[in-house]
């Protein structure tokens, strides 16, 4: 049996438990394993088992039925999770087209752009963590240039949004969904829908439509 060590606040595992869910892998599968990581990016782990498995101290990790290998990180797992599946009758799998499919780079590209903007949010949270960056250290400056990356991510998103490029469902879509319950989850204040009624909507239809969104939603940190 596979065991998936992750944090259920984490964007990076939300992928890959989605895939879980949508791919029928059931506890007879994958056991999940909830992991507390050192949020501070530099501190060591305060997991050793976590270190014993992957040698960054990252999340998400899956460990393979034979109880050593260890897959990371969570691009990978998805791939590796995709795969189990097998092809389908056009001759790829259902979140990674193959290379000759054409579509195959339009959702790895809007990947990019999920977990660039997922990046840039979790550098915002190091920054005014008082844990992690001492008072005397906060710089607003790095937290408005991230925060402005998220920005024009969220305003390309609304744009495909609108044109009904976020129809399908495969690995663009799915990171799109975990950064923006990331986006609900650590900054609500900055109220993301305003000014974006298309990706609003297409976030809502996402959770109505699949309970996997509905069922790996983050706890309230």
């Amino acid at each position: 049996m596979m065991k998936l060590y992750c944090s259920p606040t984490s964007p990076y595992a939300r992928k890959a438990l989605i895939l879980v869910h949508e791919l029928g892998l059931g506890p007879e599968r994958i056991t999940l394993t909830p992991v507390r990581a050192n949020p501070n990016p530099t501190a060591a782990s305060d997991s050793p088992m976590l270190a014993q498995h992957n040698p960054l101290a990252k999340l998400p990790v899956l460990i393979l039925d034979d109880g050593v290998t260890a897959i990371y990180d969570s691009t990978v797992i998805c791939q590796y999770l995709d795969s189990l599946r097998g092809q389908d009758d056009k001759g790829h799998c259902c979140f990674f087209p193959r290379e000759s499919d054409p579509s195959r780079w339009t959702q790895l590209t809007l990947h990019a752009l999920a977990t660039g903007m997922c990046e840039a949010a979790s550098m915002c949270v190091y920054e005014r963590n008082p844990t992690i960056r001492a008072a005397e250290f906060y710089s607003q400056a790095v937290v408005d240039a991230q925060w402005a990356k998220i920005a024009r991510g969220l305003d390309e998103l609304e744009l495909r949004a609108r044109a009904k490029r976020l129809d399908g469902w495969t690995i663009g879509e799915v990171a799109v969904v975990c950064v923006l319950g990331y986006l609900d989850l650590r900054f609500a204040e900055k109220a993301w829908r305003e000014g974006r009624p298309a990706l609003a909507a297409w976030a809502a239809k996402a959770e109505e439509e699949r309970a996997s969104v509905r069922e790996t939603k983050p706890p309230p940190a």
